[in-house]
């Protein structure tokens, strides 16, 4: 009996560690009977039990394309601001396809400007930029898809003040009125006119007074 109970003992106990033995690094398996190891001899591996079998992928990954920049022409303006040493760049390109632009101005030429969309048109303007030499980066969109980074370079001048726009003088309207040597004609005018009255004047009463003498002579009266 003592040997049958000792015998008894050495098949459990050779039963436990076999099975700790044969599955410390099982766990559930996949459809294929096969799963990842995370314990004893075969950590990190893949493999299957009873029969699984290691599944065939035909697998070929996809490289996105980064597009080339188009060529465009670019041209810039400075307005001073009054703080006496920055300006604003007003930055226009040509237009162009696209589904949005990234621009940057910055000390690098060829600087990524981010992958954010800053605007759908082709203008921008930078504020409080000063004098130096400096890179407006520009990526554009095409088809979703940042395209490579093309650059202008930008020489900021030292600061000047803005011009002073003068106001437009307002004409007043013409006053009606005579000056100067105006009135010379209109006396010269009335001068020969009240002269020509007057002669008249005299030449009707030279006519009555002859008139009355004759008729006196010659006794018509």
């Amino acid at each position: 009996m003592r040997r049958v109970l000792v015998y008894c003992c050495i098949f459990i106990l050779l039963t436990f560690v076999g099975a700790d033995y044969i599955y410390a690094h099982s766990g559930r398996t996949d459809s294929f009977g096969c799963h990842n190891c995370y314990t004893d001899y075969c950590y990190g591996e893949y493999h299957c039990h009873n029969g699984g079998y290691l599944p065939n992928y035909d697998y070929t990954p996809t490289y996105i394309q980064t597009p080339q920049a188009p060529n465009l022409y670019a041209k810039y303006t400075f307005t001073p601001n009054p703080d006496g040493r920055t300006f604003n760049v007003e930055f226009d390109w040509d237009d162009t396809p696209n589904t949005g632009y990234s621009i940057a101005l910055n000390k690098y030429a060829g600087a990524d400007p981010g992958p954010l969309t800053d605007t759908n048109v082709s203008k921008w303007i930078f504020y409080k930029v000063t004098p130096g030499i400096h890179y407006a980066n520009l990526k554009v969109g095409i088809d979703y898809t940042w395209s490579t980074v093309t650059y202008w370079k930008i020489e900021v001048p030292k600061w000047y003040p803005p011009p002073i726009i003068a106001p437009t003088p307002i004409s007043k309207p013409p006053v009606n009125s005579t000056s100067g040597t105006d009135w010379l004609p209109l006396a010269i005018f009335g001068i020969v006119a009240i002269t020509i009255f007057w002669v008249i004047i005299y030449l009707l009463l030279k006519f009555v007074q002859w008139f009355i003498e004759y008729v006196k002579k010659h006794g018509l009266v």
